[in-house]
């Protein structure tokens, strides 16, 4: 702000008017008015100022014109409680029309509050404290079993469990527990040589698929006579038919064909070293 130092200038203030005909005169009054040629004096600022005097500036002032030191503002819409006409409900345009508040449905309570059962206190979209009913909830879970108002369950078993309850001896379950929650469990693996786990076609159940009676005799190299011995799963075989020798071969006491190499027709073909060795014939000799 500026300010002029004082200055006088005599203005000479004559003033004259008639009346009834007599001319009335007036003396010069000395006024004081600031001149172009005055020197100019710096003010200080006085600031925004503060219309409500409760300690905040206007321009800081949630209220201007109403006193309110603390400034608070419940809905926090930028006017303070004391001057907002709807101080429980945001209505930044301050319309009075905003003022009304649509109450959420009992389900729209239950759901913001994540609630699914039982009784719940609380307070509602509008500010409002309510006690609402949030459901039932179905077996096995019950209402609270592990959180407030909340169906849940407790009783979970164990994998071990889990597996006895199915019959499961072996491999990888999947399972509904009690709780109604669908569980991948392990039921270890404990089968035993020659058994596998499902083996025998039944799942999470520890066998053995027995081979046929032509992989039994291959697997014992037998192709000739009735064979007895044990098969893949460890089961005795009785007088398995293994086959029949052709040309010149016979079935030897070890059930193998076996042709004798002194007979021209039998070059080429299996022959019998001794008890454990077998060869194949060649220019009368049996050789490895």
């Amino acid at each position: 702000m500026k300010a002029y130092s004082t200055g006088v200038i005599l203005v000479s203030i004559v003033a004259a008017w008639a009346l009834g005909g007599c001319n009335m005169w007036y003396d010069t009054e000395s006024v004081s008015l600031p001149s172009e040629d005055m020197a100019v004096v710096d003010q200080p600022d006085l600031g925004p100022g503060d219309n409500d005097n409760d300690g905040v500036a206007n321009t800081d002032d949630n209220c201007p014109e109403v006193p309110n030191p603390g400034q608070e503002d419940s809905d926090e819409d930028g006017f303070g409680d004391a001057c907002d006409n709807c101080p429980d409900l945001a209505n930044p345009d301050q319309s009075p029309d905003d003022c009304t508040c649509l109450e959420e449905s009992n389900q729209g309570f239950c759901d913001r509050l994540q609630k699914d059962c039982g009784t719940v206190s609380g307070v509602n979209n509008c500010g409002v404290t309510v006690v609402i009913p949030c459901g039932d909830c179905e077996a096995p879970l019950e209402c609270g079993a592990q959180t407030p108002n909340v169906c849940g369950c407790d009783a979970a078993e164990t994998e071990a469990q889990l597996c006895e309850q199915a019959n499961a001896e072996c491999g990888t379950l999947e399972i509904q527990d009690s709780c109604g929650v669908l569980r991948t469990v392990s039921c270890g693996d404990t089968c035993e040589t020659p058994e596998t786990c499902g083996g025998d076609g039944e799942d999470n159940v520890c066998g053995c698929a027995a081979e046929t009676n032509t992989e039994f005799c291959a697997r014992l190299n037998k192709n000739c006579g009735l064979v007895t011995d044990f098969d893949n799963c460890g089961d005795r075989r009785v007088a398995i038919f293994c086959g029949s020798c052709s040309g010149q071969s016979e079935c030897s006491q070890d059930d193998r064909c076996a042709c004798d190499c002194d007979l021209a027709p039998c070059n080429g073909r299996t022959c019998r070293i001794d008890s454990e060795t077998y060869g194949t014939c060649a220019a009368g000799q049996c050789v490895e």
